[in-house]
Order: C-alpha cells, then structure tokens, then sequence
C-alpha cells in the first residue's frame, strides 16, 4: 500500500467514526395536557389548551433516564426560569416559539434539583392567566377561530464551567402532540 492509499484508508476509517450512532438520550421531556374522557373510556375532548382568563395550565414532566444522579436548574429563579420553551407548528406549516417572560429577581436564590435516576422533575406552566395577573409566558398563537397544533415541550440547559455541582446540559424535546387551542 503506497502513501496516498494508506492516506484514503485513514480518511474512510475516519468518516466511519463520524457515522457512529447518537448518545443516549439522558433526560426526557413530556407534556401532560388536559384531555378528557367519558365514562365509557372514550375521548371526549382532546388535547386543549384554552385562553378564557381563568388561570388554566397544563404540566412538563422531565425524567432522567440515566442510572445516575442528574442536577437541574430549579423552576424558581433565574438560572431555570428559561431553560423550557415551546415549538409550536401550526396547520399550514407556519412555526413559532413561546418562551417564558423575563422577569426582574428581587430575590434571586440559584438553587439546583437532583433527579435520582428515573427520578422526575414538574413544572406547571400557567398558560392562560387570570384577569389582572401578568403572564408568565409569551402568548401562545391562540387566534379567533379554534384550530388545532402540533406542539413540542424544549428542555434545554447550557454548560456550566466551574463550581463543585455538575449540571446536566443539552436539550431534549419532547415527542411531538396535536393540540387544540380554543378562544373562548
């Protein structure tokens, strides 16, 4: 084998590297959404998020699938106040992304969660706040007419350099779900 060939060798043997298969996922994030059935087991009312000022929310569930121990941004402060965020895409292919209002932190305690292995992390997200109450989250595309959606829950963190905790970080989205939004 001259030169050149053992140099095409090395090349292909590195493109098989690339091509190995993705990490493991280590969290997983899911949508609890208010849905509900009849007494014979049957859906009545699927998926919906509803905008009518009367304080309604729904629930993000995330799981650490890992054997270990994984910390996370607590809810309550402004090192976690972001890390969750929407994907919503709508009938006609059109996307947007709701994310969680900035907000001043008159008292700021950064503080983590630990989620033992398969351990769960809740967070209630108060879509649709009560009249006088200001939100919480950015407006989702509720519009005059109720239409259906499909919408993906984003966890994501970034890195941490430093300090004695290790954080988990990347991103995980949820599986994707049809919802309606209703504006009543």
């Amino acid at each position: 084998m001259n030169r050149r060939h053992a140099i095409a060798a090395m090349g292909l043997g590195g493109l098989a590297l690339t091509g190995a298969a993705e990490p493991a996922q280590t969290l997983k994030v899911s949508m609890v959404l208010p849905e509900l059935y009849g007494h014979d087991g049957k859906l009545s009312m699927p998926p919906t998020l509803r905008k009518a000022g009367y304080g309604f929310r729904f629930i993000v569930v995330v799981e650490n699938l890992l054997a270990e121990d994984v910390f996370v941004w607590a809810d309550g402060n402004s090192a976690g106040h972001g890390t969750l965020s929407f994907e919503i895409t709508e009938a006609d292919g059109k996307k947007s992304i709701v994310h969680r209002i900035e907000r001043e932190w008159w008292k700021n305690v950064i503080r983590a969660e630990k989620l033992v292995p398969h351990g769960l992390h809740a967070r209630v997200i108060e879509y649709d706040p009560l009249p006088g109450k200001s939100p919480e989250w950015e407006a989702f595309p509720f519009r005059d007419k109720n239409h259906e959606v499909t919408m993906r829950a984003v966890f994501e963190q970034a890195e941490v350099k430093g300090g004695k905790l290790k954080l988990w970080a990347g991103k995980t989205v949820s599986d994707a779900r049809k919802v309606m939004l209703w504006n009543t």
